[in-house]
């Protein structure tokens, strides 16, 4: 039987420990709350393809296939003028609106070459807590992304473009982690 050397063992569980000590740095932050980006919710109602409105809720899945999306309610969190917004589009258009009023536009009419996917920041305009947002989403495909309502109702967030950065790229170091393992 070979004898394995004890300085490959030493190395071995030394660079197991490394490994470890990065996930475990990953995970635990000491930095500041506000160094994180804040997620925002919209809460409120929808109609899907010019259906009946419905109540939206965590349990809601709204498939681009079934054609375009509107969505009537506020955020769940009150937000400040100058406040900044960001969103995850993939393959969809969006418009926001405020009492017929378009306060923001990416849709497929508007930007015929619109396509791909993207992290779109938005700086919030004055607001009252009474107000009403309107945000239609729109795949210009008949085809694509099934998921990609779901995705920019889950990827609303505020936090400038560093802090963003930031937090994801603290989010993804245990799995360059793993990647360096293997």
């Amino acid at each position: 039987m070979k004898k394995i050397p004890i300085n490959l063992i030493l190395y071995t569980v030394m660079f197991f420990i490394a490994g470890l000590l990065v996930i475990s740095a990953s995970c635990q932050s000491h930095q500041a709350v506000m160094s994180i980006p804040m997620p925002v919710h919209f809460t409120g109602e929808y109609s899907q393809g010019g259906g009946e409105w419905q109540m939206l809720d965590a349990k809601t899945d709204l498939s681009s296939y079934n054609g375009a999306v509107t969505l009537r309610g506020r955020f769940d969190t009150e937000l400040l003028e100058g406040a900044e917004i960001r969103f995850y589009l993939n393959h969809i258009g969006v418009d926001i609106c405020r009492d017929g009023e378009i306060l923001y536009e990416s849709s497929h009419e508007k930007f015929p070459d619109m396509c791909g996917s993207t992290w779109v920041s938005w700086v919030f305009p004055s607001a009252s807590p009474e107000d009403v947002l309107e945000i239609r989403l729109y795949n210009p495909h008949s085809f694509g992304n099934r998921d990609a309502y779901n995705q920019f109702l889950d990827s609303i967030y505020i936090g400038g473009d560093v802090v963003m950065k930031n937090y994801f790229e603290r989010q993804s170091l245990p799995y360059k982690a793993t990647s360096l393992m293997t």
